[in-house]
């Protein structure tokens, strides 16, 4: 059987096309590297604004790639340890003061109570 040219699904092959082609050329596409960051470049504006710069022709993102930081990991690994510390075994959990909010606490009173009590204690 012969396979007619108006047969043939041309425009989800125009789109794969495209795809292959973003994926093929995708280091020319954008050869900064997603995983080193500079936070002296961060928020620099694109390169027709002023204080723009060729280098960076679109802008940077205003968290100047800080997420994949050292600063933010130990921030990371910090609250880890504090939360095993203080028996944080799941998600949501509350606390005012380091004191753990129980179930009949989430309310909006019941936290309004305990953020009371806390300044009660600190004496403010």
């Amino acid at each position: 059987m012969r396979v007619r040219s108006h047969d043939l699904p041309w425009f989800p092959l125009t789109i794969l096309g495209v795809l292959v082609a973003c994926a093929v050329f995708a280091p020319y596409l954008s050869p900064q590297s997603p995983t080193e960051g500079d936070i002296t470049t961060k928020l620099i504006p694109p390169m027709w604004m002023e204080r723009g710069t060729s280098e960076h022709p679109l802008g940077t993102d205003r968290f100047g790639r800080e997420l994949n930081g050292e600063v933010v990991a130990t921030r990371i690994t910090q609250d880890g340890i504090r939360a095993h510390a203080r028996a944080v075994n799941g998600t949501p959990s509350f606390f005012v003061n380091g004191k753990e909010a129980k179930d009949q606490s989430w309310s909006p009173e019941g936290l309004r109570q305990m953020i009371n009590a806390a300044l009660r204690e600190a004496g403010k």
